[in-house]
């Protein structure tokens, strides 16, 4: 792909337009299962837009995984080497990581800052009304009582809900969040006591000053026509990367939601259902294959293969096996390496996130330590002195949000929330791309 790019740049348009072709499709999809009562259609309707539904996804998805995943997991074996390598040749050696942030660095907001934004708005409507301003800074039951006198404002709370309705979803929990979590946001918005129109405005001036630093950098170092466009693919690629994070956490609420229907017409529990695959659903609804035993081990371990020949699902003795092959670590280490994310040094606190249960448990100044980021991570992000993780690649979530954050990022470190143990003071050499363990407790 980088190859095609080179020979022509038009390539890079036309794989976006494909993928928003895609992504514009998917859309409509979901708009239209959202007119449906999944309860009152039959098995094969059922089935028949669980098929339309999994077909647009896997639409959307594949179009930016299979290219995106690539360029961005490998970066490190040939994106940053050729960037080093001119500038070595412009001897701005002392200066590449610097630069070569700001050139990697995004050209569009991520869906994160854009609903925060969305939320500024918001406030600032409320603020124009101090009774209305008055009860949020009071509670949220209080805030919802008074937005009665004030339909248009809440109509436009309702639309910011609707639009961000899947803010708060993962991989663990998928949901329809309503006024009354983005009523919650604002109440404790509010108490942050924050200029709301301020705000907005360092935001876009951040990423308008980003932008053009960026450009007067290339031009200052008279970038070559061929680095020139790994940048655009890179700054392509952060944007999929973010929007393809945004359908994923729309997309398992309407998995979900499927999943629940069939599970309450076969009398399969929901925590059982999550551990089936897409093609398994139809021998369970039409041909009545059901396993619950499987179902049941899968909760304990599995691992979930997909090749041209489909799906495989393992559970059991082989797979403990293959989990102890695969990613146990067996000797001790007093320093991990990864990819540079986000350049800078700090020092303090190990504390390893595995899941939200965990957030309580983050605190100012501790190094947060985690397998990937994700969406809902960005408080406690904002708390991390640095950043840490096991996955991901230059366009991911953690490298995205740390570099919008300022903040000291090492990514794809493979096994750091297995090496490193909570409490342990470690230094976060992001200008090296190395973690060194400083203390054992």
């Amino acid at each position: 792909f980088v190859a095609d790019v080179q020979k022509k740049p038009t390539v890079l348009e036309e794989q976006l337009k494909d993928w928003q072709k895609h992504t514009k499709k998917f859309d409509q999809v979901m708009e239209k299962i959202d007119q449906l009562d999944l309860t009152k259609l039959s098995d094969k309707e059922l089935l028949q837009w669980y098929d339309t539904f999994h077909d647009a996804y896997i639409q959307e998805y594949s179009r930016c995984v299979v290219l995106q995943d690539g360029y961005s997991m490998y970066s490190g074996e040939f994106l940053e080497p050729a960037f080093k390598k001119f500038f070595e040749s412009k001897k701005e050696n002392k200066k590449f990581q610097e630069y070569y942030n700001l050139l990697m660095s995004p050209t569009r907001d991520s869906f994160v800052n854009e609903e925060l934004k969305g939320r500024y708005q918001l406030l600032v409507e409320i603020e124009k009304e101090p009774k209305l301003l008055e009860a949020f800074k009071q509670s949220l039951s209080g805030a919802l009582k008074a937005l009665f006198p004030f339909p248009s404002i809440e109509k436009k709370i309702e639309s910011h809900a609707k639009k961000y309705f899947f803010v708060k979803n993962n991989f663990a929990i998928q949901l329809r969040i309503g006024k009354e979590y983005i009523a919650e946001l604002l109440c404790a918005l509010i108490q942050e006591e924050k200029n709301p129109v301020h705000e907005i405005e360092k935001m876009e001036k951040q990423l308008s000053n980003q932008k053009i630093e960026k450009a007067k950098l290339i031009r200052q170092l008279s970038i070559p026509t061929e680095l020139r466009n790994l940048i655009q693919i890179t700054e392509l690629f952060t944007y999929m990367q973010d929007t393809r994070k945004k359908y994923m956490m729309m997309a398992s609420r309407y998995q979900r939601e499927f999943f629940e229907e069939v599970g309450k017409r076969l009398k399969i529990p929901k925590e059982e259902m999550e551990y089936t695959v897409y093609p398994e659903i139809k021998e369970m609804l039409v041909e009545k294959k059901i396993d619950r035993k499987k179902l049941q081990l899968r909760k304990k371990h599995c691992v979930c293969i997909q090749d041209r020949k489909g799906w495989h699902v393992y559970e059991g003795k082989i797979v403990d096996e293959l989990f102890e092959k695969a990613f146990a670590v067996k000797q001790e280490m007093t320093e991990i390496k990864g990819l540079i994310a986000s350049s800078g040094k700090a020092i303090g606190p190990v504390r390893i996130i595995h899941k939200i249960h965990d957030f309580i448990n983050m605190q100012e100044g501790d190094v947060l330590v985690t397998s990937m980021t994700r969406p809902e991570f960005v408080p406690i992000m904002k708390k991390a002195v640095a950043i840490i993780t096991d996955e991901g690649g230059i366009t991911s979530h953690a490298a995205i949000v740390s570099r919008e954050l300022h903040k000291p990022c090492i990514i794809g470190t493979k096994v750091a929330t297995k090496v490193l143990k909570n409490g342990q003071r470690v230094e976060v050499d992001a200008n090296k791309g190395i973690v060194r363990i400083l203390s054992i407790h």
